[in-house]
């Protein structure tokens, strides 16, 4: 029976992973014949579909620290006035009967990410206004919200962990892959043309990393392996970088390592999947990912995955079959060891055809018809 959802999102653009993954969600629902609202702070960056019908929140002036707060307590307002029979949201917002918790769970975010600073950054940090109020408003949406989606088990685990969540009300969903837009096939078709313009040798080992947000990604723990490399005598690498975030740092923390002739710096790429084609080996060693959706792009593209164990997309991947996993994302020794390992051509030959294998079973189809199938289970019981 056709029905009427809400989604919220606060920010919907098309560059993100996270917002493809709502974009065919939405297509998804209306194949069915459900009528599809979004709430959200600003227009939708979708020109090309004037079907998308969205519902503007009300932003309020507040100081950088509040605008979730004022986001969420909006988008109550708003669901009440609208009074729809199922609303998931994708940011941690009120009033919603499904969350997916696709940012994952901030308190594990800053638990890892100040295990990498030094002790006055690490005591500073507990005063940061954002985080206070993000913690707290993250322990409201854990508390009301009737069902919620991860991305990964780990999620489940990291809201159970943090905020005695029932294990009943969780439940895991993984991210899915377009099958058309990432296979195997971009590498027959653009592999050629994309190594030219990097000027990359048919010998030369291309690693590609792809995210925004260096820090969190692991961006500097990767430049130092490198320099691990060299040291220990390995040649004719070279690192491509896609991605949004401040280069500088990295290109002084490069050329002190003696690597700064091994990377290239991309910016943002609206058609990543030629860097899938041209590169031989994709290296994420994030320190905190709930579901890094390049790590599932690669695999699709046949690239073996080198990631670490923080990154909840680990979880697809069979250490030393499919791609490596890195147990510490600031071990740096234990990431060039990885990066070693996978020298040898029919190595990576051999584990690029398994994660190919691995992504066809987890097409963005599955991701749907999971999702379709809980909000059937959440209707049920809410009659």
């Amino acid at each position: 029976m056709a029905m009427d959802i809400g989604l919220v999102k606060r920010s919907f653009r098309l560059q993100g992973g996270g917002e493809r993954q709502i974009t065919y969600l939405i297509e998804g629902l209306r194949a069915q014949g459900h009528r599809v609202q979004l709430f959200c702070e600003e227009p939708p960056t979708r020109p090309s579909d004037d079907r998308l019908v969205y519902q503007l929140v009300p932003r309020f002036p507040l100081p950088r620290a509040l605008r979730p707060l004022g986001f969420a307590v909006s988008v109550r307002a708003a669901l009440r006035r609208a009074n729809l029979p199922l609303v998931q949201s994708f940011d941690r917002t009120l009033g919603q009967h499904i969350y997916r918790a696709g940012e994952g769970v901030h308190r594990e975010w800053l638990r890892r990410k100040r295990s990498a600073l030094g002790p006055f950054a690490r005591g500073w940090s507990y005063l940061n206004a954002f985080d206070r109020v993000m913690m707290a408003l993250e322990r409201q949406v854990f508390c009301e919200t009737p069902c919620i989606i991860a991305n990964a088990q780990r999620g489940c685990e990291e809201i159970i962990q943090h905020y005695d969540v029932s294990a009943t009300r969780l439940t895991t969903i993984y991210n899915g892959v377009d099958p058309e837009r990432f296979h195997p096939g971009v590498r027959s078709r653009w592999r050629g043309i994309q190594r030219a313009a990097w000027g990359a040798a048919p010998d030369d080992l291309v690693l590609l990393f792809v995210g925004s947000g260096f820090r969190r990604k692991g961006l500097g723990v990767l430049i130092a392996a490198l320099a691990a490399l060299r040291a220990r005598g390995v040649s004719k690498l070279r690192l491509v970088i896609v991605g949004k975030g401040r280069i500088t740092p990295y290109q002084r923390l490069a050329q002190k390592g003696s690597v700064a002739d091994w990377l290239r710096f991309e910016g943002q790429q609206p058609d990543v999947a030629r860097y899938y084609a041209g590169a031989d080996l994709f290296v994420l060693p994030t320190l905190y990912d709930p579901f890094a959706n390049a790590c599932l792009e690669a695999m699709a593209c046949g690239l073996p995955v080198v990631t670490s164990q923080a990154n909840g997309a680990s979880e697809l991947i069979k250490d030393g079959v499919n791609g490596c996993v890195v147990a510490d994302a600031l071990d740096i020794q234990a990431l060039a060891d990885a990066l070693q390992g996978l020298l040898s051509r029919d190595r990576r030959q051999a584990m690029g055809e398994a994660a190919a294998k691995t992504a066809s079973e987890y097409p963005l189809s599955r991701a749907l018809n999971q999702t379709l199938c809980l909000y059937d289970a959440v209707l049920n019981h809410a009659r």
